[in-house]
């Protein structure tokens, strides 16, 4: 999930359609070396609330974190697992930077709680801008 959420972090979207799902799932198969059904998962995550989806008047559906603050999490996630990454460690500073703004606060709450050294994440991006 954290992957999913950083790549929808990054593009600025908050939902994405069943092909960028089918996307999302290939990487997750590519990076953690496992093969599930991509139905079976979905349906899961649906059933326990971490995916909503809305169908659209096309006909399409469109997918999303059913709560925020999951969204939010998953992508704290991400950037905590990744810190050492040049292109991760630029996007933590750009959070800090737009502190101010409601998703990059709530990223930042929550990252500071899954990273192991806040004070770290503060003193390296002072350093950076």
């Amino acid at each position: 999930m954290s992957i999913t959420s950083f790549q929808l972090y990054k593009s600025g979207k908050r939902s994405f359609s069943h092909d960028e799902y089918k996307s999302f799932h290939a990487q997750y198969e590519k990076v953690y070396g496992f093969n599930f059904s991509q139905t079976r998962i979905y349906n899961s995550l649906l059933e326990i609330g971490i995916f909503d989806e809305e169908k659209l008047p096309s006909g399409n559906v469109r997918i999303s974190f059913r709560l925020p603050y999951t969204y939010y999490y998953f992508v704290a996630c991400y950037l905590s697992r990744n810190i050492e990454k040049e292109d991760v460690k630029s996007k933590v500073c750009e959070i800090l930077d737009s502190i101010f703004r409601r998703e990059e606060s709530h990223i930042w709450i929550f990252l500071t709680h899954l990273s192991l050294y806040y004070y770290r994440l503060v003193f390296f991006c002072s350093t950076v801008s």
